[in-house]
């Protein structure tokens, strides 16, 4: 073939191209423009005062996202549970093992009225909720995998679960391959209950030192999860322990009692208080607790 036709050829193939690529280019300017107008609610508008438009609301989206919160007035009801089962046996402390029935009937209570449940992350960003709960349990039973996480999977809510490191897959107790399952769901944050569960604010520095650092050493170890909450056994700390919480690099702290947490008042994320959530709350005081919730933001 004659050089100067393939030369043609090619240059009317390359000219169908750039055409219709310039086809496609303007429908999708109109059908931008007509977008930004129907949201406008404007009908007569030249294409000009259309890009014009469309140009202010790139700016404005860019102005969004660089707002700065200038202070947040929050409460979160934070709920602290034990074991999840029907029957207490001969423990100890019946009051600490709320039934299943009873967990599902204030979950449906949540989601029914429109709350959120949070992680402790989201303590720090609770411009992006507007009714939060966070829901703990202590200890690391085995229940918890058994009656409270198909709940927590049934309605797509989210729970805190502090593991007492030397007590995993012991009996009665959760094992590893059932916290990786939980982890893995996304529903689940596993957090540090310390290696053995003592009264820390009883220890030495040494002792308080081995049982904050270990239990995290163990979750980063067999679970990949870098610990940043400290869930303090029966709610004992002292200026040591918190010290020594802060230099491991736990970032909050979880006190036993202290009722909801207001992020005004309690300005200590290493004392963060919380709600008893046991077996003879009824329905109407976990609502009247989860009532209070509310996050107000002032933006800059």
């Amino acid at each position: 073939m004659n050089i100067n036709v393939i030369k043609k050829n090619n240059n009317f193939k390359v000219a169908i191209i750039s055409l219709i690529v310039l086809v496609v280019l303007i429908m999708l300017s109109f059908i931008i423009i007509n977008i930004s107008k129907s949201k406008r609610g404007l009908d007569n508008i030249s294409i000009s005062e259309s890009l014009n438009l469309l140009t202010i609301e790139n700016s404005n989206i860019a102005t969004a996202e660089v707002r700065k919160i200038k202070s947040i007035d929050a409460a979160v009801p934070i709920f602290m549970y034990h074991f999840v089962r029907e029957d207490t046996g001969d423990y100890e402390y019946p009051e600490n093992m709320v039934k299943p029935e009873t967990l599902r009937k204030q979950l449906q209570y949540l989601k029914d009225n429109g709350y959120q449940t949070i992680y402790k992350t989201d303590i720090g960003n609770l411009e992006n909720f507007t009714k939060p709960v966070w829901l703990t349990f202590d200890d690391g039973w085995e229940d918890f995998y058994i009656n409270a996480f198909p709940l927590f999977k049934e309605f797509n809510m989210k729970a805190s679960y502090y593991v007492i490191t030397d007590l995993i897959g012991t009996p009665g107790y959760v094992k590893i391959d059932q916290l990786k399952e939980m982890k893995e769901s996304g529903l689940i944050d596993i957090q540090s209950h310390t290696i053995t569960h003592p009264r820390l604010a009883t220890l030495n520095k040494e002792k308080i030192y081995q049982e904050l650092s270990i239990s995290k050493q163990y979750l980063k170890e067999n679970l990949d999860i870098d610990s940043d909450v400290i869930c303090y056994p029966y709610g004992s700390f002292n200026n040591t322990v918190l010290n020594l919480s802060k230099e491991i690099g736990y970032k909050y702290g979880l006190a036993m009692d202290g009722g909801v947490y207001y992020t005004s008042k309690h300005k200590n994320l290493y004392a963060i208080p919380r709600i008893y959530a046991n077996r003879s709350m009824s329905l109407e005081t976990f609502a009247n607790y989860v009532k209070k919730s509310k996050v107000n933001v002032v933006w800059e």
